[in-house]
């Protein structure tokens, strides 16, 4: 939604509004923007965006670095962000860069690791790229890192990032699975991930953690594995929502990309109060009194007797 400066909507009784535009400056009244980019075709029909683009970076380079333990690699990020600001910071624990050079039938870069972190830097020119390189470098060695592998050609950059890339596919093809979408401050990223890991472990099932530790937005994969199916239809609610609980005490949310839709609303009241609730449904009464558009999503029902069911 950063990214997003207007747009052009359609309402639920036919109407179109145009929001902000391409000023950079813009506190004329609510923001309805990032109101509607958030909404999930709830509250209007977005048929026009005004987007904000950056240049193209001039210079970019990128590094894999391994460390040896699951937590490692967190520790080596947060060293990172102590003395620069990459472009992409990516954390993977083993198991997800494991999977995903079996699925490409590739060795697998920095092998026998716990963890990895993918790291790209960018800037005006290869001087500034190769500074900021350096920098980036010393921090991951001192955070422990056992390897560090530069890609020194683009075709050794396209490698990199095709194994980044089919991590995802990677870990689904592993079991039957169901995907979270944690976000918490950057500096407890590392308690989440322990958590996970304690509170798969007491549920008997498995999971695999990797995503955008620059941002503190970690994928959260529960995998069946070989979980009888009384475990995994018994469990696994149960342990996605102590995931997400533990999300919330780490100061987090439970979606920072993948939105609440239909199968995550009945976890909406662990992030957000009664109250918040109240105005949530408020906000989509006023904009669809008929309840048309894109029904039963982000919203959980109502508690039965309240006003917001009638």
């Amino acid at each position: 939604s950063d990214w997003v400066l207007g747009l052009e909507a359609v309402l639920a009784d036919g109407s179109v509004i145009r929001t902000g535009g391409a000023c950079r400056k813009d506190v004329t009244g609510y923001d309805l923007t990032h109101l509607l980019v958030g909404s999930e075709g709830t509250l209007g029909i977005i048929t026009e965006a005004t987007l904000r683009l950056i240049p193209y970076p001039p210079a970019r380079a990128l590094l894999l670095a391994a460390f040896p333990e699951l937590e490692d690699g967190l520790a080596g990020v947060l060293s990172v962000f102590r003395r620069l600001t990459p472009s992409v910071c990516e954390y993977l624990e083993a198991a997800a860069l494991e999977a995903a050079a079996r699925h490409l039938d590739r060795p697998l870069p920095a092998a026998g690791a716990g963890s990895y972190v993918f790291l790209e830097v960018d800037g005006d020119d290869e001087d500034q790229v190769d500074r900021q390189m350096l920098a980036a470098g010393e921090a991951l060695e001192a955070a422990g890192a056992v390897e560090i592998l530069v890609a020194q050609t683009p075709r050794e950059t396209e490698e990199l990032w095709a194994l980044r890339r089919a991590t995802g596919e990677a870990v689904k093809a592993l079991s039957t699975y169901k995907e979270e979408d944690c976000v918490v401050p950057r500096a407890r990223i590392a308690e989440l991930v322990r958590g996970v890991k304690e509170i798969a472990g007491r549920h008997g099932i498995a999971t695999i953690c990797y995503g955008h530790a620059g941002d503190g937005n970690i994928h959260v994969n529960v995998l069946r594995m070989g979980a009888s199916d009384a475990v995994w239809e018994q469990e696994l609610p149960r342990a996605i929502e102590e995931i997400f609980r533990l999300t919330v005490s780490l100061g987090g949310t439970i979606s920072g990309e993948h939105g609440i839709g239909w199968s995550q609303r009945r976890y909406l009241p662990i992030r957000m109060s009664a109250r918040e609730l109240e105005l949530l449904r408020a906000v989509k009464a006023a904009f669809d009194p008929k309840n048309i558009l894109n029904p039963g999503k982000i919203l959980p029902d109502p508690p039965p007797g309240s006003s917001a069911g009638r």
